[in-house]
């Protein structure tokens, strides 16, 4: 993704689009309920978008100024009300029965500078991957949402 080979740029905004194909082996259930392994041709397009690099900027900033304030008053928080911003808090951890923040005096909470920073270098990218045939697509959004969303396309 940050390398810089292979990029075709369109416009004068900033926008750039790569694209690689390369054939992957997927374990899927038969008929049968049988698993068998199939050889699947898929493609990763990814864009970089220099307004959605703004964006991401944009909302990484307010979750770290949400990750500053449960370093500063971690009581405040639970693990439903401090999602998002626990990626830029180190050491936090969390009651498994209430949900809250376990405040240990051995652990102190501080902001991960180096998460940000791996994030930072991610702002305005967004890849999409999916199978030869259109018939399954992933979408993936760089860089911290790491699970991949379905949706089907039928042509």
């Amino acid at each position: 993704v940050l390398d810089e080979s292979g990029y075709i740029h369109k416009g004068d905004d900033g926008f750039k689009i790569k694209s690689r194909t390369f054939v992957r082996d997927i374990a899927v259930t038969g008929t049968v309920h049988k698993k068998i392994t199939k050889n699947v041709d898929e493609k990763i397009v990814v864009f970089y978008s220099s307004k959605y690099a703004e964006k991401a900027k944009a909302e990484r900033e307010a979750v770290i100024s949400k990750a500053m304030d449960i370093v500063a008053n971690p009581g405040r928080y639970t693990r439903a009300t401090a999602y998002g911003a626990c990626r830029y808090v180190r050491n936090l951890s969390f009651n498994t029965e209430t949900g809250e923040v376990i405040e240990d005096i051995k652990r102190v909470l501080g902001i991960d500078h180096d998460a940000i920073a791996e994030d930072e270098k991610l702002d305005g990218y967004y890849a999409c991957e999916w199978h030869n045939k259109n018939t399954h697509l992933w979408r993936r959004k760089f860089p911290t949402s790491l699970c991949i969303k379905r949706a089907f396309i039928y042509t």
